[in-house]
């Protein structure tokens, strides 16, 4: 079982992309792995600043990273 972040695009997608995000956390957990998904750090958003560094503090507890197709455009 691996820890697994997942990242893709957020800014600027229809509901925070947070859908896509929960599609894949639900399919990783099926396949018994722990998932860090930005969304549920961040459910109320906050500031750019503060989002990103709870996600990378999430980040560095994970062995992994999963990507849906556009992560290279997320800031």
């Amino acid at each position: 079982m691996k820890r697994i972040y997942v990242s893709e695009p957020m800014t600027g997608l229809p509901d925070l992309n947070f859908p896509a995000f929960a599609a894949m956390t639900v399919d990783l957990r099926a396949a018994g792995h722990t998932v860090t998904n930005p969304a549920e750090i961040n459910p109320d958003g906050g500031t750019w600043s503060d989002c990103m560094r709870r996600d990378i503090a999430a980040l560095m507890d994970c062995d992994t990273v999963a990507t849906l197709p556009g992560w290279q455009e997320s800031k």
